[in-house]
């Protein structure tokens, strides 16, 4: 597990808060236009809608529970969506007459109720941008002061596809994250070409959107992770602060690290040693936070490292391991001698040939540039402390 950092973050973090809260509070703004034009008796005139037509459109579906405008009869071409629009609206128009005692006219004063809410909820708190621990009593207080009377009018507000391409851009673009924090193994990269996007990561919700639903477009909730730690094994596992570690919050560091075992194997007549790399806690680890990594048995799917399955995965990786035993071994072609002789004679820094002799990252923060950094380093530390013993 990496933590998620970035030296732009507290910019990132305001820019896509600006972005969402903008989009969202246009959708509501719709919403309510919509509704006071289907209330007035005035003829619609096409200035009214001009400019406005998608989003006028959609809200229109949502608030008739229809997933079509009506046929104006208009030509095909320049003008037809705005024209079915118009249309629509007067078809659906309610007449004076009817208004007090229209069950579609108690349906807009829900509507209305759940727009206003909303709008001033959002205004007034940090639904967007707030801190994991922030996130949590505002979905709550959200959840109390508004009851959606649908799924429709709910998903039209909070669907993140909806949103997608602001969170794509905003979060998988700028973050510029290269490899998943969850496993540290998968590129997640966001490559686009011509602003389409090309390939780039998932969005794990850390708290789930069944339980959470409010928090669906949350940045801290908004994990950008690889496909199958999102989906293959994390899923619709419900995550809270006490029982995982949250990316942004942090990450193993030092809290847990990679550590080997030995084996051999008799193949053809060959001796083969076989190095198996396992995560092991520090001595100082707390229990809370042992748990949070490591798993608590008394708890289904706690701890990171069960859920993301990561002692077996990292099995597979004992090549790794067994590259970096080699340039330590003085029975190697490969064996590099004293490391802080050649730093010397090198007059560079242990970062810097780290970096181009074990082709990785030093330095943590920058573990999330290139797969298997963390177990590259932490194997590193210790055949370092081994040869120098």
């Amino acid at each position: 597990m990496i933590k998620i950092d970035n030296n732009a973050l507290a910019d990132i973090i305001i820019e896509y808060g600006k972005e969402i809260n903008s989009k969202l509070t246009s959708k509501i703004n719709s919403i309510l236009d919509v509704i006071a034009i289907l209330e007035s008796p005035l003829l619609l005139e096409k200035k009214i809608v001009k400019g406005k037509v998608r989003a006028y459109s959609s809200a229109l579906k949502v608030i008739k529970n229809r997933d079509k405008l009506l046929d104006s009869k208009h030509g095909k071409g320049s003008g037809k969506e705005t024209m079915d629009l118009i249309y629509t609206l007067e078809k659906y128009k309610i007449k004076a007459d009817k208004r007090s005692k229209c069950r579609k006219t108690m349906l807009f004063r829900d509507y209305e109720d759940i727009s206003n809410k909303l709008l001033n909820f959002i205004n007034n708190n940090d639904l967007i941008i707030g801190t994991p621990e922030q996130l949590l009593i505002l979905n709550d207080q959200l959840d109390k002061e508004i009851k959606f009377t649908n799924v429709r009018i709910y998903n039209y507000f909070f669907n993140y596809k909806n949103f997608y391409d602001e969170i794509d851009l905003k979060i998988g673009h700028k973050l510029d994250l290269k490899c998943c924090p969850y496993c540290n193994r998968n590129f997640i990269t966001h490559v686009s070409d011509k602003n389409n996007r090309v390939i780039g990561p998932t969005y794990d919700h850390f708290f789930s959107k069944s339980r959470y639903k409010y928090l669906s477009l949350s940045f801290y909730n908004l994990i950008p992770s690889c496909f199958i730690c999102n989906s293959n094994l994390k899923g619709n596992i419900d995550f809270t602060l006490d029982t995982h570690i949250h990316p942004y919050l942090g990450g193993f560091e030092k809290d847990a690290f990679f550590d080997f075992e030995l084996s051999t194997n008799n193949y053809n007549g060959k001796k083969e040693i076989i190095f198996s790399p396992f995560l092991v806690p520090n001595m100082n680890l707390s229990f809370k936070k042992n748990d949070r990594i490591f798993g608590d048995k008394n708890k289904k799917n706690s701890g990171s490292i069960n859920v993301f399955k990561l002692q077996e995965v990292y099995k597979l990786h004992d090549d790794s391991v067994e590259e970096i035993y080699a340039k330590f071994d003085k029975s190697s072609p490969h064996y590099i001698g004293s490391i802080s002789e050649i730093i010397t004679q090198l007059k560079t820094s242990e970062e810097e040939f780290y970096r181009y002799h074990f082709r990785n990252y030093f330095d943590s923060k920058d573990f999330n540039k290139r797969p298997l950094a963390k177990l590259d380093k932490d194997i590193y530390d210790k055949f370092l402390l081994i040869s120098q013993s």
